[in-house]
């Protein structure tokens, strides 16, 4: 018989106030983080719409003598960090550098640029490309990596031949299956270079399509909260890891940490393992406003979700955990509220008044989880997930945990020599 009684037993109270402090920690230590990205992006949003009047480049990647770009803040403080050097990784993708380069080639900044592609592999179609653009635009040059050196990682090879091509003194990564969304991208993202100070910034990327079928949903959550938990580090002061579509710094902090000599038996960690050993708090900038985004491209988007989360579970291991570690802790918490409200509604039967509390709080703190996760998603250029959003945050560390196993089943894959 059903029973309203608000007479209850020590072991309910006890189980309700736990899932009571549960809910409260998982704010400080979950919500808050998971909301700052959400926040910093809706900040700064604005900051490259002055920008949007800049002229066209000429064929060196320069504009025309004396002319001046509208003196708004930020087009001022792009002009002041002088000119980049913007190294695309390719592995004879043809096909995508007639897509990208053109976008690249088109980017407004005054103080001009140039485009290194540096392609591992050496295939005529790849090379008629470059050269086709190449005899238009002069600012474009075409690199290949050598033959040998197997033990070591073909692409930061790459990276470091292209970096030391480079003539000026910021580089700017992306890869050849990128999609530039804007003609602002470089301008946004070289602003930040003319503080002395700055040498790294982080830009963001996400998938260009979003794939449907069985478990999409939660492969487009797990990209983003990977996103999320990185960013969030990088803006409080912690930045371990970037991506590898969208990320800028310093030839001098290169070569001053000696490129990737302390990776280079792994076949990735150009955007986790060397960013954790250059960033730091007073050196590294998040940019996130829409005109910076870079979109992955690739035929098969599951596939490529997969792979990026095998591999910076891999490199995780030898970054910062911390982040990574505060958002599993939320998410346990959150597992340890609901079996707290459980166990509370279980032990006062047949008085419902301890499960109907229960419920409420429960729907309340994944209402809260959802919104803020639902918010930040948005903000970092991804669609939104709607109802089935609850269910796969609380499975989220469940999936981290099959991950964690397929990786060190699969450990061999990811060096150099593998």
């Amino acid at each position: 018989m059903i029973e309203f009684d608000f007479n209850f037993q020590l072991i309910t109270i006890l189980l309700f106030a736990a899932m009571v402090v549960c809910a409260i920690v998982v704010f400080p230590v979950y919500v808050r983080r998971i909301r700052r990205v959400a926040s910093y992006a809706a900040t700064h949003a604005d900051d490259c719409e002055g920008m949007e009047n800049a002229p066209q480049p000429d064929e060196d990647g320069l504009f025309t003598e004396g002319f001046s770009i509208v003196e708004d803040e930020e087009t001022m403080k792009a002009a002041a960090a002088g000119p980049a050097s913007i190294v695309v990784y390719a592995q004879d993708q043809a096909e995508a550098l007639t897509r990208l380069l053109p976008r690249l080639l088109e980017q407004r900044y005054e103080p001009g640029f140039e485009v290194i592609v540096v392609n591992e592999g050496g295939s005529e179609a790849t090379s008629d490309v470059v050269s086709m653009l190449a005899s238009q635009h002069r600012n474009l040059y075409l690199t290949y990596t050598p033959d040998g050196a197997r033990s070591l990682s073909r692409k930061k090879l790459a990276l470091m031949l292209g970096i030391k091509a480079a003539q000026n003194r910021v580089v700017v990564h992306t890869m050849a299956t990128a999609t530039i969304t804007s003609p602002l991208w470089l301008a946004s993202i070289m602003r930040h270079f003319s503080n002395p100070s700055v040498e790294v910034v982080l830009g963001n990327a996400v998938p260009a399509y979003q794939e449907n079928g069985m478990g999409s949903r939660r492969r487009t959550f797990d990209f983003y909260a990977s996103d999320a938990t990185w960013l969030t580090a990088a803006l409080s002061g912690h930045p371990y890891r970037g991506t590898e579509y969208n990320i800028a710094y310093t030839r001098d902090l290169f070569f001053r940490n000696k490129g990737f000599s302390r990776s280079l038996d792994k076949r990735y960690g150009d955007d986790d393992i060397f960013v954790s050993e250059i960033a730091t708090a007073e050196n590294t900038v998040v940019e996130l406003c829409p005109e910076s985004r870079v979109e992955m491209t690739a035929h098969n988007t599951r596939q490529l979700l997969k792979e990026l989360a095998m591999r910076h579970e891999f490199t995780g291991h030898e970054v910062s955990r911390s982040s990574r570690r505060m958002m599993a802790t939320g998410e346990w918490m959150l597992w340890l509220m609901i079996l707290c409200g459980i166990g509370a509604a279980v032990t006062a039967l047949p008085n419902i008044i301890p499960a109907i509390a229960a419920l409420v709080v429960i729907i309340a703190m994944l209402w809260v989880a959802s919104a803020a996760w639902s918010r930040t998603i948005r903000a970092l250029g991804g669609k939104r997930l709607r109802m089935s959003l609850p269910w796969i945050i609380l499975m989220h560390p469940f999936r981290n945990m099959r991950l964690a196993w397929r990786v060190r089943r699969n450990r061999s894959k990811f060096y150099s020599w593998g």
